[in-house]
């Protein structure tokens, strides 16, 4: 029976439930969250009692960024089929409640805030008719009326006092009234951040997802739904605790998390993948390179061959009910420990207990694990560049899951060194890591005698002598190993010839790789308070007329 649908691309253009009546929507938890460089399989369970034949089961208030094309549907153990399934965005979705109990908040804030200023313009209004009255008055003192009488000073002292009385009315209200919609106006600003809020996270859950089944019998079915979200993704970060003189490295694995998917993860099984799913799985693929003779003028963009970058397929992986109850009560959270599995093109890691993460701007770090590494350390200094030494460590990555490329805090004897890069290392390799710089080892450079000679009789050469010491002193309380990175210069023309003086090769390493590049290094270990002098001398022959420029 087909218990398990996944939906790679629909066509269809109506809804099922406008084809099987009203669908069912049952109350819905995340269960689990597969959470991928660059988006989150996210698997969603839900338990309901369905009817015999066909029916429609409907989830909603799911992310709006998610892959429409990576639906996946399972009825569990139900005695049935699915149909059909689709994940899509309704185009006919209504404002939530939410959104609409801060509109009527809103509208009462604004309603609020025209009475105050109602009363605000019937205080001026009552100003404006007394003082009205009293230039009336002002205009007419002394005349007679029709009845022949005049206004008297009392009557006028009257209309004088019940101005003032009407402006100092006035003042108090128009004051009284400032501060009330001073507040007024700060809630309604608040609200209007709500409600944008609310408007924010209500685009971010759009999407609908609709499940056909048809069932044997009326039966309870335990369903569950995954679907790839893309507003998610999680990146490395690392925490180094230097021990030099134990020989000792602590390293600290973690996930800074984000995702702003729309739906919390809560209380969830979270598992994190070191591949990438959404880039592209294809092989690439090389075209022809054909060489002609060049036609500046008539050179066109397609005669451009851009060659595809490499990439390697992430597997699909089937989601499944993830509410099955082990045997036993669960370890406490001190014993608890990750879960590491490897694939053959990825690592996962499973979080021990349970996980949430919310829908937001900011990341979440969550600790992964932690190793106690052996480690070997030296300081490293390169003279002829700069004169800060800088601690190195080499340790093996003992690890079940690889150390990705990501940054790390790097702290020595507990206090903080610096930030550094770490590079992709696989389980048993080797790392070598840079702990910032180490104020204890002293390098100086010095530049000695040089000399500039003509020597060809015939040929017309110069002869250059140059001659360098590196001092190096150890101020630890230890003894410690120090290596001087140096370089001879090289020659790429037979007419430059080049003697080396000093050091003698027994004296030196030159690193694999490195055999032709003139670079090698001397490794020493110096006791406390210990100098060490280092001579690099050379001798480079050229043409006379030949200028070599200032490297040398």
């Amino acid at each position: 029976m087909q218990k398990t649908l996944f939906i790679f691309a629909m066509v269809s253009g109506i809804t099922l439930a406008n084809l099987r009546g009203e669908p069912l929507e049952p109350s819905s938890k995340i269960s689990s969250v597969s959470l991928f460089r660059d988006g989150a399989r996210i698997t969603r369970v839900a338990t309901l009692q369905a009817p015999a034949g066909k029916s429609t089961i409907r989830f909603d208030g799911l992310p709006t960024s998610v892959d429409y094309n990576t639906l996946e549907a399972n009825i569990g153990e139900a005695k049935g089929v699915i149909r059909n399934a689709r994940i899509f965005r309704d185009p006919y979705s209504e404002e939530s409640t939410e959104i609409e109990a801060i509109r009527e908040r809103l509208e009462a804030i604004r309603h609020e805030i025209q009475t105050v200023q109602q009363r605000k313009s019937s205080a001026r209004a009552r100003l404006d008719y007394v003082e009205s009255l009293a230039k009336s008055f002002a205009d007419g003192f002394g005349e007679l009326a029709e009845n022949g009488s005049s206004l008297s000073l009392s009557s006028g002292m009257e209309t004088w006092e019940l101005v003032e009385n009407t402006r100092k009315e006035a003042a108090d209200i128009e004051y009284k009234v400032a501060l009330e919609l001073v507040a007024l106006n700060k809630k309604e600003k608040e609200i209007k951040q709500e409600l944008q809020k609310a408007r924010e996270q209500d685009s971010l859950t759009q999407s609908l997802a609709e499940v056909e089944i048809d069932l044997d019998t009326a039966q309870e079915v335990e369903m569950s739904i995954s679907y790839q979200a893309l507003s998610a993704r999680w990146q490395p970060q690392y925490e180094l605790r230097a021990f030099p003189e134990e020989a000792r490295l602590d390293f600290g694995y973690f996930a800074n998390v984000w995702q702003k998917t729309g739906e919390d993860w809560t209380d969830v099984s979270l598992s994190l993948h070191t591949n990438q799913t959404n880039r592209r799985g294809n092989v690439p693929e090389l075209y022809p390179v054909v060489l002609s003779q060049h036609r500046p003028e008539y050179e066109t963009d397609d005669e451009v061959y851009e060659l595809s970058p490499f990439e390697v397929s992430a597997p699909r992986r089937k989601a499944r009910l993830t509410n099955s109850v082990m045997a036993g009560a669960a370890p406490v959270p001190s014993q608890q420990s990750i879960t590491v599995s490897a694939s053959t093109v990825s690592f996962q890691v499973t979080l021990p207990g349970e996980v949430t993460v919310p829908s937001r701007q900011d990341a979440s770090t969550l600790p992964v694990t932690q190793a106690e590494l052996k480690a070997e350390y030296w300081s490293e200094v390169v003279p002829r560049v700069q004169l800060d030494t800088y601690l190195r460590a080499r340790a093996t990555n003992e690890l079940d899951l690889p150390i990705l490329a990501g940054q790390a805090l790097a702290f020595v004897d507990g206090k903080l060194s610096s930030k550094v890069a770490l590079e992709k290392t696989l389980p048993t390799e080797k790392i070598e890591l840079s702990l910032g710089t180490d104020a204890n080892i002293i390098a100086k450079r010095i530049e000695g005698a040089q000399q500039d000679k003509d020597t060809g009789l015939f040929d017309k050469t110069v002869t250059l002598t140059r001659n360098y010491t590196n001092k190096v002193t150890n101020y630890h309380s230890v003894p410690h190993k120090v290596v001087v990175v140096d370089q001879f210069p090289i020659a790429t023309d037979a007419k430059i010839e080049i003697e080396r003086l000093s050091p003698s090769a027994s004296e030196i390493k030159v690193l694999e790789g490195k055999e032709d590049s003139g670079i090698f290094q001397w490794e020493l270990t110096l006791a406390p308070k210990e100098t060490k002098d280092l001579k690099l001398s050379y001798q480079v022959e050229h043409p006379r007329d030949w200028d070599l420029g200032p490297q040398l």
